[in-house]
């Protein structure tokens, strides 16, 4: 009686641990018939793809097809989302015009700051624990 309830319980506890591990994995890729998808789900899946030219081909094609939300789109929201904000194209010509103006926005934050700094200096009260009594 005891091995048949231990027995359960181990199958019991084996299936769930199971579905709980598969529930945790995320799909890296979806590139099951990658031939018959959109351009931008092909550049997307490249070995080493632009990000400016796949958000390019992605705007192109939704302006022309409505959009649907597939596993494709919610892979490309977490593509751009772990590339974060620092998109730096690879073409030559668009880097060196990148390192640029990056430099630029960074030398105004920089001047911006300075001139932002200020002199405080305490206005009161100053004596507030001097209450007689």
């Amino acid at each position: 009686m005891l091995n048949r309830l231990t027995l359960r319980l181990c199958f019991t506890a084996s299936l769930l641990h199971c579905f709980t591990a598969n529930a945790q994995l995320e799909a890296l890729r979806y590139d099951a018939n990658l031939s018959a998808q959109p351009q931008w789900v092909q550049l997307m899946y490249s070995a080493n793809p632009d990000p400016g030219a796949v958000i390019a081909a992605y705007d192109a094609y939704y302006a022309n097809n409505p959009f649907v939300k597939n596993s494709h789109t919610q892979y490309f929201k977490r593509w751009k989302r772990e590339m974060g904000h620092d998109l730096v194209p690879q073409d030559p010509a668009q880097l060196a015009a990148y390192t640029q103006t990056t430099r630029d926005y960074l030398d105004a934050t920089e001047d911006l700051l300075q001139q932002r700094a200020a002199n405080w200096s305490c206005i009161g009260p100053i004596d507030w624990d001097q209450v007689p009594w």
